[in-house]
């Protein structure tokens, strides 16, 4: 489907294909925002109603929370954080939710802000068992852990976090890192991308999670669900 300049108008009739349900809901909402963009950014924030409108959708429309723009501008200010563009866009259009099978991606709510006491427990766990033969990894792994921003999580163990040294104008990103909270000592993370769109469609959504991470006891699934779960 082409945006053009016509982004408001594919959003709405997106919406209009989704009568009486919870989809037709959230897309008014997000198309009234749309008025407020110019047309560069209304159509990269059509790009993300356009992948909501392909997902199999989960939850009640009282369990949809969104931001809007000014709301996440103050999160930014009082947290003296830049947050990716993409991220923002994703925050207004799906908000706090399970993605695929498996991974929760978190909005500034409750949810986002108590998810960073695990960044902490995994840096004192590195410190207690911590020895001399892994100091300089220890040591990297923990400035890397100082410096992030914790996003998301699987559910069962590993998060998903921005290194927040490595921020570009250029692409409006930071590195994308997925690591292992129980273990941190002995499990070292890994760098899964920087294009957040990209790890929304492609490694929540997609097989990608399955070629970054491989383990030999799982093998890649032929299909991956496209689904959509809501949740406060």
């Amino acid at each position: 489907m082409s945006l053009g300049s016509n982004a408001k108008a594919v959003c709405n009739r997106l919406a209009g294909t989704f009568a009486g349900g919870l989809l037709q809901v959230i897309f008014k909402r997000v198309c009234e925002r749309l008025t407020f963009y110019d047309e560069a950014s209304r159509m990269s924030l059509s790009k993300w109603t356009e992948l909501l409108a392909e997902l199999s959708v989960y939850g009640n429309s009282e369990d949809v929370e969104r931001l809007n723009q000014a709301d996440l501008n103050a999160f930014e200010a009082q947290n003296d954080l830049r947050l990716p563009q993409d991220y923002k866009y994703f925050c207004q259009t799906f908000g706090t939710c399970k993605l695929g099978d498996f991974i929760s991606v978190y909005c500034p709510t409750k949810y986002l802000l108590y998810s960073q006491e695990d960044i902490d427990g995994m840096i004192e766990q590195i410190h207690m068992f911590s020895s001399i033969d892994s100091s300089q990894r220890d040591g990297n792994y923990i400035q890397l852990l100082q410096s992030s921003f914790e996003f998301a999580d699987n559910g069962i163990g590993a998060i998903i976090f921005w290194d927040l040294r490595t921020y570009s104008e250029v692409d409006d990103s930071y590195d994308i890192y997925w690591a292992g909270w129980e273990i941190p000592e002995s499990e070292d993370p890994v760098l899964i991308g920087r294009d957040f769109y990209e790890f929304i469609k492609e490694f929540c959504l997609g097989q990608q999670s399955y070629k970054v991470l491989p383990d030999p006891e799982i093998s890649c699934p032929t299909e991956i669900p496209m689904s959509v779960e809501w949740f406060r």
